[in-house]
């Protein structure tokens, strides 16, 4: 699969995106909230860390996160997801170990309160 995150408007590389869930009709209890999981390589970039500190430090930072599926690498979208009002519940740094290779990788959680599903064909 191909596709593109960005958060409110900067592009964000990702390796893999959680699946979206919406509360069905009988089970919309408004205490419970919808997560979705983004994962990434540890780069130079500290754009999730950073967007998780300011929810430790009480700011109520929330952002559109928009999710475009594309019809192939580089290509042009099909489906368009935005997460309304996203903001972090949790932030996780590289599992480190000088024993395997791989990529260091970071993820974030985060909380929304609507997705709004746009289609292009």
């Amino acid at each position: 699969m191909h596709f593109r995150v960005f958060i409110d408007a900067v592009e964000i590389d990702l390796v893999s995106i959680s699946p979206l869930h919406l509360p069905d009709e009988e089970q919309a209890d408004p205490s419970i909230s919808q997560t979705v999981t983004l994962s990434r390589g540890v780069g130079t970039s500290r754009i999730l860390y950073e967007w998780n500190q300011s929810r430790i430090f009480k700011k109520n930072d929330v952002r559109t996160v928009t999710i475009a599926l594309l019809d192939q690498a580089g290509g042009r979208p099909v489906n368009i997801w935005q997460l309304q009002n996203a903001r972090p519940v949790r932030w996780s740094g590289p599992d480190l170990n000088a024993m395997e290779s791989g990529v260091a990788m970071e993820e974030i959680e985060l909380t929304y309160d609507n997705i709004l599903w746009r289609s292009r064909t």
